[in-house]
């Protein structure tokens, strides 16, 4: 059954609970999300920590392949829009994500721009200068979009990511060519430049998927699935 289909039927049978996905994107790594229903309605959704309808929306609602897990129990919060619409916003969500990413990569790539809150000589992401911004996270990312697609903005070569340092008292994947930098000092910006980006990319999404977390995790797996699939390897 696909996912439309499956949420149909619990919006049709009034089901209350989460229901726990993980979709197969961009060359079959995963993506795991979980949709909140009350009675069958849509009342929000998180990407692991990254919770709200807006991580929903970041996420394919028809994924070609993938597993679903239902689970009944007490949810909160008030649907945002009746089951239909909402549905149908998450549809053109999506797709507008999709155009945007190919322009820009993902809302972690740092661009300087004559745009608010991009004007830094290093550059900003779409994440850090978002909370200044007043604007929704697709729209700021579909402004900078616009000014990429003008010639008004120009990538820094780094991203937000850069500046997770992973502890190296951790479990980390063995064997793994960029495990042995992990040190706990070096940020990945630093395993990056030691690397390459494409290379530091490919180690922390292994690591996410391997069950690594932190503050952040969720929406930090959301957009290495969007560069691995827009960017190639120095990305």
């Amino acid at each position: 059954m696909s996912l439309p289909g499956l949420l149909d039927l619990l919006y049709a049978t009034r089901q209350t609970g989460v229901l726990r996905v993980e979709a197969a994107v961009t060359g079959q790594h995963p993506l795991p999300f979980q949709v909140s229903l009350v009675r069958g309605e849509v009342a929000g959704g998180a990407v692991l920590d990254w919770t709200g309808a807006e991580a929903l929306m970041s996420c394919p609602p028809d994924p070609q392949a993938g597993t679903f897990e239902f689970v009944v129990r007490p949810q909160g919060g008030a649907p945002p829009l009746p089951y239909a619409q909402f549905v149908a916003e998450w549809a053109r969500i999506s797709d507008e994500w999709g155009r945007i990413c190919a322009v820009i990569g993902s809302p972690s790539r740092r661009w300087q721009a004559p745009l608010p809150g991009f004007q830094d000589p290093q550059g900003r992401s779409v994440r850090a200068a978002l909370p200044q911004s007043g604007q929704t996270l697709v729209g700021l990312s579909g402004a900078l979009a616009q000014a990429v697609l003008t010639g008004q903005a120009r990538p820094s070569g780094h991203f937000a990511w850069f500046g997770l340092r992973l502890e190296v008292a951790a479990a980390h994947l063995a064997g793994h060519p960029l495990a042995r930098w992990v040190d706990g000092q070096r940020d990945l910006g630093e395993l990056a430049a030691l690397t390459s980006t494409g290379e530091a990319r490919a180690y922390l999404l292994a690591e996410l998927e391997a069950g690594l977390r932190f503050p952040g995790c969720g929406w930090v797996w959301r957009d290495l699935l969007w560069e691995t699939e827009t960017l190639d390897e120095t990305g």
